[in-house]
């Protein structure tokens, strides 16, 4: 009885300093840009496409064009989806500040995700890592 107390404190350990923690690398095949004036749609050639990083634990790495929005973001939901709200991420590129706020939502069981941030909607596929 001692063996499987131990066996299950350790296991239990595990999980809360996040060794269980899941994470996803996602990428984009089209853009959409919207502001107050409608939206535009670029694909192929018309653009560069975004690079994101998260995890179960709510790190949050969003990188477009010239630079990368990093922190951590508040995991709002865990499941069936799997949702982060970044209220403060930082912009990494040292001749910019640009400080935003993102939502991402990812469907576990298919590894699609929806992301807004700075005026963007992007489609994202993703792959658990």
């Amino acid at each position: 009885m001692l063996k499987l107390t131990v066996t299950l404190s350790l296991l239990l350990g595990l999980v809360r300093t996040g060794l269980c923690t899941e994470q996803w690398v996602c990428q984009n095949d089209y853009e959409a840009h919207c502001s107050t004036e409608g939206c535009a749609i670029y694909q192929g050639d018309d653009f560069t496409s975004a690079s994101v990083l998260l995890s179960s634990e709510g790190e949050l790495e969003i990188c477009l064009y010239s630079g990368c929005w990093q922190g951590q973001s508040e995991v709002l939901a865990d499941s069936p989806y799997l949702v982060l709200q970044g209220k403060h991420l930082q912009w990494n590129n040292p001749y910019t500040s640009n400080q935003q706020q993102a939502l991402l939502s990812l469907e576990r069981a298919t590894n699609l995700a929806t992301l807004q941030v700075a005026g963007f909607q992007l489609a994202l596929l993703c792959k658990l890592r």
